[in-house]
């Protein structure tokens, strides 16, 4: 029989699975029926395993768990994160940046310490049961061999997705002792699967004589878009800060879901309350629980339930007790205390890493910007000084020292160089830094960053229109990060459009960004984004859109305006490679974008991200200096009408025209006398009103020119 897991007071692994749409929608964990194929003594070890709990627990000399904790030392924790990818560069798709493991580090420190900033959103009601644990986790300082490490390994993957049974298959790429490391893998997991967790086993705990303590599955397994906080990550949204990761190690300490697993069950910590099952989305307090009139309420906010990541903020003093007797029981658990993986290795190291490039962002209009970096120290001693080699599209390496600077132990710090001019167009930059503290760096590896970034210096106006079909229309920029496929041009339904050919890409997370021009509302106090988009959703697998904006002129892109899955914005599934062929497949997307008005120096960049999936089409991009989700579309250049906002003496003028116009107004008397005389500039799709109402009442000629076509046209003003 196999006995891979082996903790049955709980499952053997635990369970999550993805669905954009509607949150966590499953109603059990598909692991409590594995649990029971393999062992059939399940209840009876359960129920011993939670009578020698409950005794640990009792027990006075246990250390206390909550606000008024009198534990002695702190927990220290040594975490390898394990990166198994399709061969990525690093930093996109499945081979995830360090800035990204880091964000998770910190919400793991955050969360089970009660240093978490949503921590205030806990309900009054709760507050009396909130604790928090000393306990830190941190990445391993030195690998097995006892040399210095940042806690990251980064492996190639033997396929692209894996399963709950390829478990031993992709533990064994990368696997560090289980006594003195908490190993965590970040994977694509298929199925929808979101996270599992490998629970604390022994053959010495009631209960658990004849378990099998496998050590070389000893972990927890994480999806890879849920992995990490912050909206600058590829995230799924629900799961963007990090609290999977605290939930299955809330598992791996030996914490069980708030219903039990089953209707009214118990997860034997008492200050929970009872609940039916788990919680989906993010609902509002209260929900009702089970029939217990002294705990009416579910405690859905805890990080125990399947509540979106925004919706959870809490682990209680019980499960803390829970935690803490595993931590001080548990062989694998408690050996981790003891671990030197948390501390450098014996050896003094030298290392400092280049960890992410802040600006200049992809596409940016500045010819010669100031180069922004993250540098981190992973030495034994700070960091005072340094120097950064940097080379521009091949030529000539130019060096820049960093002298009296203060980085230190572990700590990150953003840097800028000198000033560098750049070619229009594609450049591709490489950064090494090299001798930290005038000595060479022990750990290269993690020393250079190459990145692309493009100058371009186009502008428009907005409003504006882009179908894709008229030569006329000002381009936007087809920008590519890497070696990553491109949007293409190619013949639909609506002529001719753009597509990110995700059915045949088998690069994970690769992105491709198509970038607008630097945009001018300044004109303009209102304004809405529309574009057409055809999608097909191959399940599981599911591409994903965002729109981001920039308003430094590409510089950096730190407003996230979309951000959605093909499954919420397709308009069907399909396992065969997709192409529009009626307008039915398409769907029309709107974004209300008034906090752009009166702004310069904006940019707009879509950002197709790659699952595997299917083909993402996309057209007739359109800017409204209006924020109606239904703006006035004309069949006809343009329409002179009576506006419903006011009276005959509101008039309303708009336009629908094929590109860019600078249209003239006359307004005229039937005496010739002129009201007004406007030069319309770059007109597209705009509506103008024109309130009359101080005019008498009459016959008044409307002529536009538009080129060197003239109307003219009589309107009745009244009152």
């Amino acid at each position: 029989m196999n006995r891979i897991h082996a903790l049955i007071f709980l499952l053997s692994g635990f369970l999550l699975f993805l669905s954009p749409q509607t949150g966590l929608g499953q109603t059990r964990c598909g692991t409590v029926e594995l649990d029971k194929i393999r062992h059939s003594n399940v209840a009876e070890r359960d129920r011993q395993f939670e009578e020698w709990m409950r005794s640990k627990i009792n027990q006075p000399r246990m250390r206390t768990f909550g606000l008024e904790s009198t534990q002695a030392g702190t927990y220290i924790i040594p975490v390898v994160v394990h990166i198994i990818h399709s061969g990525e560069p690093i930093g996109t798709g499945t081979n995830l940046s360090v800035a990204q493991i880091n964000s998770q580090i910190q919400v793991l420190n955050e969360d089970f310490n009660r240093m978490n900033a949503d921590a205030s959103s806990t309900p009054a009601v709760f507050l009396p049961a909130a604790g928090s644990l000393n306990i830190q986790f941190v990445l391993a300082r030195q690998d097995p061999d006892g040399l210095p490490t940042n806690g990251v390994t980064r492996t190639l993957g033997t396929k692209t997705s894996w399963t709950m049974a390829d478990e031993k298959q992709f533990k064994a790429l990368s696997y560090w002792a289980a006594e003195d490391y908490l190993n965590i893998w970040v994977l694509n997991l298929a199925g929808n699967l979101l996270g599992f967790a490998q629970l604390p086993e022994s053959a010495q705990l009631l209960g658990l004589e004849d378990a099998s303590p496998d050590r070389l599955t000893d972990g927890v397994f994480i999806h890879y878009r849920c992995f990490g906080s912050g909206t600058s990550f590829n995230l799924l949204t629900q799961y963007n800060k990090g609290r999977t990761t605290t939930h299955e190690v809330g598992h791996f300490f030996g914490l069980r879901h708030m219903w039990g697993d089953a209707n009214c069950a118990t997860d034997y910590v008492d200050d929970t309350p009872y609940q039916t099952t788990n919680t989906d989305n993010c609902p509002t307090h209260p929900q009702a629980s089970c029939d217990v009139p002294s705990k009416p309420s579910k405690m859905f906010q805890d990080f125990m339930d399947y509540t979106n990541d925004v919706c959870m903020n809490l682990f209680t003093n019980g499960q803390g007790a829970r935690m803490t007797v595993v931590i001080e029981n548990s062989p694998r658990r408690l050996s981790l205390l003891s671990s030197k993986g948390a501390v450098p290795s014996g050896d003094q190291v030298n290392d400092a890493e280049l960890t992410s490039i802040v600006s200049p962002g992809l596409v940016h209009c500045v010819t010669s910007p100031m180069i922004q970096f993250n540098l981190k120290n992973l030495s034994t001693s700070a960091i005072t000084s340094f120097q950064l080699k940097k080379v521009f599209n091949g030529g000539v390496a130019v060096t820049q020292t960093f002298s009296n600077v203060l980085i230190d132990i572990g700590d990150e710090k953003q840097f800028e160089l000198t000033a560098s001019p750049l070619m229009s167009g594609r450049n591709l930059i490489t950064l090494t830094v090299i001798n930290p503290n005038g000595f060479p760096d022990d750990i290269p590896a993690n020393s250079t960053l190459t990145f692309v970034t493009y100058v371009d210096k186009t502008n428009e106006t907005a409003p504006l229109r882009l179908s894709f079909d008229n030569s006329t229309e000002v381009p936007w920029l087809i920008a590519n990060p890497g070696t990553n496929l491109d949007w293409e041009f190619v013949s639909t339904s609506k002529n001719k459009s753009l597509v990110y050919k995700a059915f045949n890409n088998s690069m994970i997370g690769q992105e491709a960004w198509l970038v607008s021009p630097v945009l001018d509302f300044s004109k303009n106090s209102k304004n809405s984004f529309f574009f057409d988009v055809s999608y097909a959703q191959r399940v599981p697998q599911d591409d994903r859109l965002k729109l981001v904006v920039s308003d430094d002129c590409g510089l950096t892109y730190k407003t996230v305006l979309f951000d959605e899955a093909g499954s919420v914005f397709g308009v069907t599934t399909s396992g065969s490679e997709w192409t529009p062929t009626s307008n039915s497949d398409w769907s029309r997307q709107y974004i209300n974008i008034d906090e752009l008005s009166g702004k310069k120096n904006i940019r707009m960049a879509f950002i197709a991200s790659n699952d595997h999936g299917n083909n993402l089409y996309m057209d007739n991009l359109e800017i409204f200096a209006d924020d109606s989700p239904s703006p006035i579309i004309l069949n006809e250049p343009y329409k002179l009408y009576y506006s419903t906002r006011n009276t005959l003496s509101d008039i309303a003028l708009s336009f629908n025209l094929p590109q860019k116009k600078d249209v003239r107004l006359q307004i005229f008397s039937l005496l010739g006398q002129v009201v007004a005389d406007n030069i319309l500039p770059e007109t597209i799709n705009q509506t103008y009103y024109f309130d009359l109402g101080l005019q008498a009442s009459g016959l008044y000629l409307f002529r536009l020119q538009i080129d060197n076509q003239v109307s003219t046209t009589k309107v009745f003003i009244g009152h």
